[in-house]
């Protein structure tokens, strides 16, 4: 029995492992686009990070190394995204001139940017 425990235990820290790395993935991959980053969470990820903390010392507490296994990986991970979120609307806010805007309007196009609207030709004022 207790054999298939430490399975049951192996496989929730395998899926522990795996379940946050597309998310990871993904921060990574846009670090340099603060709109692309707009829709993630600075308050989850400290709370994901507080939680890991949490795992590591019950893990170290009742002296099972799987419980605590996933916090190798998804502690280092939650902590790397609160860097890059930090870095990328620190980024945003500088774009803009300094000013604290959201950063889906700082990746937005400037409007003096972008060309007046041209008069219509007529057609008989056209030369032949």
């Amino acid at each position: 029995m207790h054999h298939v425990v430490e399975i049951a235990g192996l496989l929730a820290s395998l899926t522990g492992f795996v379940g946050g790395l597309p998310h990871a993935r993904n921060v990574w991959r846009n670090r340099h686009d603060p709109v692309k980053l707009s829709g993630i969470s600075v308050t989850s990820q400290w709370i994901n990070l507080s939680g890991q903390l949490f795992w590591a010392t019950y893990a170290l507490g009742i002296g099972s190394f799987w419980v605590g296994a996933p916090t190798v990986v998804n502690g280092p991970v939650a902590l790397l995204t609160i860097v890059v979120m930090a870095r990328s609307r620190r980024r945003a806010v500088r774009a803009v001139g300094g000013f604290a805007v959201p950063a889906a309007v700082a990746g937005a196009p400037r409007l003096d940017a972008v060309p007046a609207p041209r008069a219509p030709v007529r057609a008989d004022a056209v030369p032949a």
